[in-house]
């Protein structure tokens, strides 16, 4: 699709010049009028000049033939031949548009070619786009004609000098010597995307200008011309065509180019979606591809006027398979036109007959008033015009009444496609009126496009994420409703969430699935339909009682029984005219739903976003409508009784909650029961004010907290984190708590660390620590306790031991100073991590006192936790390995895990069973068993937003396709996601290079699977990402860099190396080259298991 026009540094706008009474004709008298002024001096040496008819001039409308050089004239120089001689054509445009389209010159091109021609001159008030001189200008030289263009500014210029004057002049008094403006046109090119650039440069001064052109983005982009220098004559303008393809996507995602124009410089920076891969997904679905070819069928055959339509709701593909039909139609002899029918009638028609002037169907000289006219007067030997008005439920009623008057008998070359929506979330009366007249008229042909079956979805969804886990193709259909638009919806919310990034036109590649699980509201453009749909329900007679119903539906969960539905809310038929606008359903159950869930989220947060609405809905409950109270639970009650003012009610209905809050004394060992996370915040702002209750406020936020990072996902609990000290600063009885503040702050960073933000949480904790060091009542020795803890789990990943070992030191220090056994056995969980790959006596050491201070039950979390760390000690130290004990043990932990809730636990017994199963029984099934272990374990990650082990589930995919030789481009696709979710978590740093963490082996992966598919140059790419202590110099391979040289030397020594240790399966970069690991025999490759 072609682009805008955009301009380098400040935009010249294009202005409307008005000839008035000397437009067309008068504008080629007043040019060759003032040709003959300036040629006159010629005249005596053989120059002739003539103006040619006023019709079927074939391109040129006026003709000059001389036998010698031409200095000046309009600015311009011209020489002759090598036979001594010169014909130059002149075209005069004149127009009240800011610009002239392509279609209205290349006919007269194409004529004058067939002429002895050695310059034609186009001479017009307006101007044309860089694409139409770039294409001009080529088709010309094939001939070997040159082309000038002397548009509105260079003219004006011309007239200002000579002091001349025709119609109303242009502004030209802010003309800068030097401009610049591009256009952007993307294409495929044998499956690869592509984009040509092209550029025009105007010198508008009288003395020669140097202009140059250099990409600097050369990471990521390969242009035709990665360097472009020419000279500019005075009052020159050259267009310039660069074909640009994208090689890479880790580089800079813009294209920036250098542009001189004389002595200044400037970027020429293209941006956004005009050069980034723009996302868009496959054409599917049976019931499309049909109602395609049947109405390009149509469209093809017919030979008289045809009306059609296409109705569906919002994003169900109307637009896109028009788009289809013009993509499958394109070249041949039918013309699209594009219009949005919620343009003024008046306005609509003019463009209507604009377009159908400039493809020729109709005179110029004409003028209509009604699209009926337009069409009746439409004539052409072989084409046929397609009128495709988009938007028609914003459609006046004289567009209505215009199609309704259109007759299909009548023979003209044009065929008519209405688009609209009929979900009523837009449109009025008249235009559902009209949708039963074009159903009702058997002589028009339409189709309504159904949502996508359920196998359509998942295929459209397969399509566009590569590998998609099941987890997010189930929870992307569920929220999709089997439309088009919501999939491209959810996946451009992907986009922006920096979850997914786009691999080529039509795919996604997951790369940060950790906070995939806790983005459970619906993404913008499908918030808005929703609100536009609400927004059309209230202007309704009676719209309140039909929001009011879906509030109470909402309350108690959105399912309502039907005979309950139509004893209390029979009145106004407001259960069929929800049923009607697809709002609510009727299952077969015999109970009333939501249409779908997103919808059930939408009015949740519709009715809670209103404190009227709120206190509205209960007062309702309470006093109209009490039965609805038999439906809901005690704490739904509670938070009812809230929204109403009763706050001693209120209280009552939360009693039992709030006694199991008050009753905590650690959180950590409390039973959460996750149905009560959502009435949290509601008890918090029923005591916020209650003088008594500082303790049972601090008690909530934790709860609310923990529940987030241990239930749901630690992306969840980042966002709690943030409303706690939002809360904290509101409520006066906890706002001038430092230490309570303080502990939010250090759960944020805890859950910063389990979210993979490694870098953000660090920095948090630093601060805490700081303060602590300040003032060491800032923190409580729990608090303490943990942030220690936590600073030695960040620099074990890190590779940082030593400083590691520090902070273990220091928690286990407080643990014993306040004599907390369970501090204590956390402690020495992250003392076996510290130790794992060093001294097997300690690491051993460390998992017996964990049990031994566990053993009476204490807590279950810790205890299942430790077994399978007591697994993985197994796998690494104790040869042979015992798979199938191994694979039993696994399969026990899982089991007590997945019975408690304990997330982490879960994913761990399934890596350990995935890495036993690929060494247990034979390998035809223990492979497929294992990757079926490997896709668990994955979406339970994607599910409780796991991100510390999901890059391993990649890491040991890749080595089972490798064992089952599958393509070489499958497989570094796997390990290249590895390094790209390690490059997230800022696991690329490798500290101090002192092996304390897995990701030390699966860089290496990547580095071998780079070596053993000849990626040397990758290789050296790829792993100059990674950092650590010492290697200051550093070169991207950006080679245009005037420094490079050394840096460049210094580091391609360093990688050489690397790669000679990628060649003998030995680990990069730390000096431990033979480590405790799990490696494996056939492969080479590492098995990484936390």
């Amino acid at each position: 699709m072609l682009s805008n026009v955009y301009s380098v540094g400040n935009k010249l706008p294009v202005q409307t010049w008005n000839l008035e009474e000397q437009l067309g004709l008068g504008f080629e008298k007043f040019v060759y009028d003032m040709l003959c002024d300036e040629l006159n001096s010629y005249f005596k040496l053989g120059l002739r000049i003539y103006k040619t008819s006023s019709t079927r001039d074939d391109g040129k409308d006026i003709i000059i033939n001389s036998p010698v050089d031409l200095c000046g004239i309009l600015n311009r120089n011209f020489k002759v031949n090598e036979e001594g001689n010169m014909t130059i054509y002149i075209e005069c445009k004149s127009s009240n548009d800011k610009r002239i389209s392509f279609d209205k010159i290349i006919g007269n091109i194409e004529k004058i070619k067939e002429y002895n021609v050695d310059y034609f001159v186009l001479v017009t008030n307006t101007t044309i786009t860089p694409y139409t001189y770039y294409k001009l200008k080529n088709s010309l030289s094939e001939q070997n004609i040159k082309f000038a263009l002397i548009d509105q500014y260079y003219f004006a210029k011309l007239l200002l000098e000579k002091r001349k004057k025709i119609g109303n002049m242009i502004d030209i008094s802010k003309l800068p010597d030097l401009y610049a403006e591009y256009q952007i046109l993307d294409g495929i090119d044998n499956g690869q995307n592509i984009y040509n650039i092209y550029i025009v440069i105007k010198n508008f001064t009288n003395k020669e200008n140097l202009c140059s052109l250099n990409l600097l983005t050369d990471r990521n982009w390969h242009s035709s011309k990665d360097s472009y220098s020419r000279i500019l004559n005075a009052y020159e303008s050259i267009a310039i065509k660069l074909t640009i393809t994208r090689n890479y996507s880790d580089g800079i995602k813009d294209l920036l180019f250098n542009l001189r124009l004389g002595e200044n410089e400037s970027q020429l920076h293209i941006r956004g979606k005009d050069v980034e891969l723009d996302f868009e997904p496959s054409f599917i679905g049976e019931e499309r591809y049909k109602c395609l070819q049947e109405l390009k069928e149509e469209i093809e055959n017919s030979k008289f006027v045809r009306v059609h339509y296409i109705f569906g709701e919002a994003g169900i593909g109307k637009t896109r398979l028009i788009s289809e039909l013009y993509k499958e139609t394109c070249g041949t002899n039918i013309d699209f036109g594009f219009f949005v029918a919620n343009e003024n009638y008046p306005e609509l028609v003019i463009k209507v007959q604009e377009f159908l002037e400039n493809k020729g169907y109709l005179k110029s000289s004409q003028r209509f008033n009604s699209l009926l006219q337009c069409v009746n007067n439409s004539m052409h030997s072989y084409r046929r015009a397609v009128l495709f008005f988009d938007d028609c439920h914003n459609a006046s009623c004289d567009f209505l009444n215009a199609i309704k008057s259109i007759n299909s008998n009548d023979n003209y070359p044009i065929s008519i496609v209405v688009c609209g929506r009929n979900d009523y979330s837009v449109g009025d009366f008249q235009f559902y009126s009209f949708i039963n007249w074009c159903i009702e008229n058997t002589f028009i042909k339409g189709w309504i496009l159904k949502p996508l079956k359920d196998q359509e979805t998942q295929n459209l969804i397969k399509s566009i994420i590569n590998n998609v886990p099941i987890i997010i193709l189930d929870k992307i259909h569920s929220m999709s409703q089997n439309n088009p638009l919501y999939i491209v919806q959810l996946i451009e919310y992907f986009l922006e969430l920096n979850i997914v990034e786009i691999v080529n036109r039509n795919t996604v590649g997951i790369i940060d699935p950790a906070i995939f699980s806790s983005k459970l509201y619906i993404p913008k453009a499908i918030h808005n339909i929703y609100q536009k749909r609400i927004e059309h329900l209230l202007k309704l007679e009676n719209g309140d009682l039909y929001l009011n119903f879906l509030f109470f539906l909402c309350i108690i969960n959105g399912c309502m029984d039907i005979e309950t539905a139509y004893l209390y809310f029979s009145e106004q038929n407001v259960i069929e005219n929800l049923i009607g606008r697809h709002l609510i359903k009727l299952g077969n159950d015999g109970n009333i739903r939501f249409v779908h869930e997103s919808f059930l989220l939408f009015i949740e947060r519709y009715l809670e976003s209103s404190e009227y609405l709120m206190k509205q809905t209960a007062c309702l409950v309470f006093e109209k409508y009490n039965v609805l109270l038999d439906f809901i639970s005690n704490k739904e009650k509670g938070k009812l009784a809230l929204w109403y003012g009763h706050t001693n009610s209120a209280k009552g209905y939360f009693r039992e909650l709030v006694k199991a809050i008050e009753s905590i004394n650690n959180v950590s060992s409390y039973n959460i029961n996750t149905e009560d996370y959502k009435y949290l915040i509601w008890i918090f702002k029923l005591y916020q004010n209650d003088d008594s209750e500082e303790e049972l406020l601090k008690k909530i936020l934790v709860s609310k907290i923990y529940t987030s990072l241990h239930y749901f996902s630690p992306v969840k609990a980042i966002i709690d984190c943030d409303e706690a000290i939002k809360l904290i600063e509101e409520t006066p009885l906890i706002k001038n708590d430092n230490t309570f503040r303080n502990t939010i702050l250090e759960q944020k960073a805890h859950s910063l660390f389990n979210a993979g933000r490694l870098s953000d949480g660090e920095l948090l904790m630093k601060q805490i620590e700081a303060q602590w060091l300040l003032n060491r009542k800032s923190l409580s020795p729990a608090t303490t306790f943990d942030m220690f803890d936590r600073l030695s789990g960040i620099y074990i990943k890190y590779n940082c031991w030593q400083i590691a070992a520090y902070y273990n030191k220091l928690s286990f220090k407080i643990a014993r100073s306040i004599n907390d056994k369970k501090l204590l056995a956390i402690a020495s969980l992250t003392k076996n991590k510290l130790y794992l790959y060093k001294n097997k006596k300690i690491t051993k050491d460390s998992l017996d006192f964990v049990d031994n201070t566990h053993k009476d039950g204490s807590s279950r979390r810790i205890l299942c936790s430790n077994k399978i760390s007591a697994l993985i000690f197994n796998i690494l130290y104790e040869h042979p390995i015992n798979w199938k004990e191994i694979f039993d043990a696994a399969l026990d932990c899982l089991l007590v895990a997945i019975k408690n809730d304990f997330a982490t636990s879960v994913i761990r017994s399934y890596l350990i069973l995935a890495v036993s199963s690929m060494y247990l029984d034979e390998p035809s099934t223990n492979y497929r068993r294992s990757k079926e272990f490997i896709d668990k374990g994955i979406n339970v990650c994607i599910q409780f937003g796991n991100s510390v082990h999901i890059w391993q589930f990649y890491n040991l995919w890749a080595i089972i396709e490798t064992k089952l030789n599958s393509e070489p481009d499958y497989i570094k696709r796997l390990f290249e996601t590895v390094f790209t979710i390690l490059s997230k978590q800022n696991l690329l740093y490798l500290g101090n290079l002192d092996l304390s963490y897995g990701n030390v082996f699966a860089i290496s992966n990547y580095g071998f699977c780079l070596q053993s598919f000849d990626f040397e140059t990758e290789f050296y790419r790829k792993m100059s990402q990674v950092s650590y202590v010492g290697n200051t110099l550093k070169c991207d391979y950006n080679c245009s860099k005037p420094s490079c040289g050394f840096v460049c030397q210094n580091t391609t020594e360093v990688l050489k190396q690397e790669y000679q240790n990628a060649q003998k399966r030995k680990l990069l970069f730390v000096s431990n080259k033979k480590p405790v690991c799990l490696q494996d025999d056939e492969t080479g490759y590492f098995i990484v298991i936390s």
